[in-house]
C-alpha cells in the first residue's frame, strides 16, 4: 500500500509507520496482529510478520486513548474523549457505542481521555475519565455491569487484577498527582487507602500477572511497585533515565518488565535483578507512547506519538532460562 513501510520481522526493530502519531497499542491474542489507537479517531489493524495494514476502524472520537482486545481476539475497545466503545475484528462494525460514558469537560471545553481496561473474561469495561468516576459496563450491550463510583478528582488510568477482582486506578486528589487506589470490582468498595505512589501525573499502569502488586510510571520518569493487598507498600525503582515521562508500561508473561518513554528508549527489567541489569532499546523516535508484550513472551511491539512508527522487538531470554 502507497505511504506505508513494511519490513521482515525477522529483523529486531522491523517496523512499520502510520501517518499520524499513536496514542496506545495492542496485540490479538494469538500474537499476529497489532492495533493501534491514532490520534486522528482511528484503530488500524495490523499484520505482523511482515507488516502489512490490513483494516481501519473509525471510532468517532478525535483520538484513541486506550485500546484492548477481548480474550477471544473477536472485538476491541476503544476509549477517546469521554467515550467507549467496542467493535468487531471481523466487520469493523460497531457492537457497542461509541457511549457518552464520562461527560467532564476540562478547561479548555473538551471532554477529558478516558481510560478504559478488560477483565479477563472479556466480559467488562473498566472505564475511568476526568470527573473522577469509574464505571463498570458490559461488553455487549454498553449497560452498567457493576457500581460506579467516585474514584478521584481525575481519573489518569485504571487496570483490572488478573483474577478480576479488583480495580486499580490512579489519579488526582486532595491537590496531588499520581495517587494510586486499589477498589473491590465486585462492589466498588476501596481495599485500603489511598497510596501516594508518585508525585506527579501517571501514564503507564500495568499488573503483575500474579495481581500481587501493580506496576505504575509517572511523568517524572520513575516506576513504582505498589502492593495490592490494601498494605499501602510502595517501592520506587529508576531503572534508566526515560527523559521526562514513562508513557507506557506492559509486564510479559514471566514478569518482566517492558516500560517505554519520551526519551525514545524501551528498558525490559526483570524485577528479581538490580535495575541495573535492565537491557535497553534505543528507537528510531524521540517519543515512545505505548508498548504490548506478544502473549508468548518472545516480543514486544513499541510505538511513537510523534512519527507514528511501529518497531517490534525480539524479547530476550529472561536471567538463567
Amino acid at each position: 500500500m502507497a505511504g506505508w513501510r513494511e519490513r521482515l520481522l525477522s529483523r529486531p526493530g522491523a517496523r512499520a509507520q502510520q501517518r499520524g502519531g499513536i496514542q496506545s497499542l495492542a496485540m490479538t491474542p494469538d500474537g499476529r496482529h497489532v492495533i493501534t489507537g491514532g490520534g486522528d479517531g482511528l484503530l488500524r489493524i495490523w499484520r505482523l510478520a511482515p507488516w502489512k495494514l490490513l483494516a481501519e476502524i473509525d471510532t468517532y472520537a478525535n483520538v484513541v486513548r486506550s485500546v484492548a482486545v477481548t480474550p477471544d481476539g473477536e472485538r476491541v475497545v476503544a476509549s477517546g474523549h469521554g467515550t467507549v466503545g467496542v467493535w468487531s475484528l471481523r466487520t469493523g462494525e460497531p457492537v457497542t457505542g461509541p457511549l457518552d460514558v464520562h461527560r467532564y469537560m476540562g478547561e479548555w471545553g473538551v471532554a477529558m481521555s478516558v481510560s478504559a481496561a478488560l477483565t479477563p473474561d472479556g466480559g467488562r469495561i473498566v472505564t475511568g475519565g476526568g470527573e473522577g468516576k469509574v464505571h463498570v459496563l458490559s461488553v455487549e450491550s454498553g449497560r452498567p455491569a457493576g457500581r460506579s463510583f467516585q474514584a478521584h478528582r481525575l481519573v489518569a488510568a485504571v487496570a483490572v487484577t488478573p483474577d478480576g477482582k479488583k480495580i486499580v486506578s490512579t489519579g488526582h486528589e486532595d491537590g496531588r498527582d499520581g495517587v494510586l487506589r486499589v477498589w473491590d470490582l465486585a462492589d466498588g468498595s476501596p481495599v485500603g487507602g489511598p497510596v501516594a505512589a508518585h508525585r506527579c501525573f501517571v501514564q503507564g499502569l500495568a499488573v503483575t500477572p500474579d495481581g500481587a502488586r501493580a506496576v505504575s510510571g509517572g511523568v517524572d520518569g520513575r516506576m513504582q511497585f505498589t502492593e495490592l493487598d490494601g498494605s499501602g507498600t510502595t517501592t520506587g525503582v529508576d531503572v534508566a533515565a526515560h527523559g521526562e515521562t514513562v508513557s507506557g508500561i506492559a509486564v510479559a508473561p514471566d514478569s518482566r518488565i517492558v516500560s517505554v518513554g519520551s526519551g525514545g528508549v524501551a528498558h525490559v527489567w526483570d524485577p528479581a535483578t538490580p535495575p541495573a541489569a535492565a537491557r535497553t532499546f534505543r528507537t528510531e523516535s524521540r517519543y515512545l507512547s505505548a508498548v504490548a508484550v506478544s502473549p508468548d513472551g518472545r516480543r514486544f511491539v513499541t510505538a511513537s506519538r510523534n512519527t507514528g512508527v511501529l518497531q517490534v522487538w525480539n524479547l530476550p531470554p529472561a536471567p538463567g532460562a
